[in-house]
């Protein structure tokens, strides 16, 4: 199958470990096809697929060995200990673990890794060998990120989901960050570490106890933000004239003002549904690059609506019943039911 992402066009496989085996007798077949480069995507469920790496390893062995352009990435799940997938991670550039033990101080060329559902104390600090990593997905683990990422200085992608710990001060080194998750971290309370973090694209803290994020002010090259479902923030501020700033998303937040928007030239969409005390968008009317503004049908009055170029003003309204859900710190979701008025 032909599959497109950021890193362009490429054959994917997937393909469960019993199966690797028989890759073998079709490898004649994955070198001749050079169009694209091959990505295999290889699963390891339980301690009983652990029979199943030497073949894995010697499959990708042979792949190195010839003129094939190809990636293999691995979904471990339900192991123990990694200890050994030792010399098949070091032939791996993404790993996505659920359920499993740390241990990847034969892991050195890992680029990407996905954690999820993990309660065990020693967290993430094993990552620190991981010095290539330049993509951590952490979801529902139950535990505080390690001061030890600070290390990842080649960390471009950051998510943490569902987990605890109450900022992101760990984070103050990481300056090649370009993009931050932390949706559904319900205890944490400031953003304050990612402050000068000068590559940073990407923040979004949805779902979070924070009041204010004035500390997004020195991170010049934030294109997107998405602090909807904060109810505790009051003040857009902090955004004020970021000058690539494209996309906001404040819905379901206290805020009681957008001027602070004003300043942001680049500005295409803001999305300020359900924002109570929200009574006025006027500030925005002037930007030149604003495709659409989302207010609440009962919010904001819609006789603002012709200070707009046509079609920018959207009346946004959920149909009845509909839940929106938002990741929390547990392995369940927040859902809130809103009503059509």
């Amino acid at each position: 199958m032909i599959t497109s992402d950021a890193c362009g066009s490429r054959r994917s496989l997937n393909v469960d470990s019993p199966n690797i085996s028989g890759l073998e007798c079709v490898q004649w077949w994955l070198e001749r096809q050079r169009d694209y480069p091959l990505k295999i995507i290889a699963t390891f469920n339980d301690t009983k697929s652990l029979v199943d790496i030497p073949a894995s390893e010697r499959f990708s062995q042979q792949l190195c060995e010839k003129p094939v352009a190809h990636s293999l990435n691995l979904t471990i799940e339900g192991v123990k200990s990694l200890r050994s997938f030792a010399t098949l991670l070091q032939q791996t550039g993404e790993v996505i673990l659920r359920q499993c033990e740390l241990a990847f101080d034969e892991a050195g060329r890992l680029r990407t890794l996905e954690l999820s559902k993990r309660t065990d104390t020693v967290g993430l600090d094993p990552l620190v060998s991981c010095s290539n990593l330049t993509s951590v997905i952490v979801e529902f683990c139950h535990f505080a990120p390690p001061e030890s990422l600070r290390r990842l200085r080649n960390m471009r992608e950051l998510v943490i989901r569902g987990c605890t710990g109450t900022n992101v001060d760990f984070l103050k080194e990481c300056m090649s960050l370009e993009s931050v998750d932390v949706s559904g971290c319900t205890v944490l309370t400031t953003l304050s570490g990612l402050n000068g973090l000068r590559n940073l694209k990407v923040v979004i803290p949805k779902g979070v106890n924070i009041t204010e994020i004035c500390c997004l002010a020195g991170c010049t090259a934030l294109e997107t933000v998405d602090v909807s479902y904060c109810e505790g923030l009051t003040t857009l501020s902090g955004l004020n004239g970021l000058r690539n700033l494209k996309r906001v998303n404040a819905s379901r937040t206290s805020i009681t003002d957008i001027g602070a928007l004003a300043g942001c030239v680049a500005l295409e969409r803001v999305d300020v549904r359900y924002c109570r005390g929200l009574t006025s968008v006027l500030p925005l009317s002037g930007m030149q690059n604003l495709t659409e503004i989302t207010v609440e049908r009962r919010g904001v009055n819609r006789s603002e609506e012709s200070a707009f170029k046509p079609g920018v003003f959207v009346c946004g309204v959920d149909p009845p019943g509909n839940v929106h859900s938002v990741h929390t710190g547990s392995d369940e979701t927040l859902d809130s039911e809103v009503e059509d008025p």
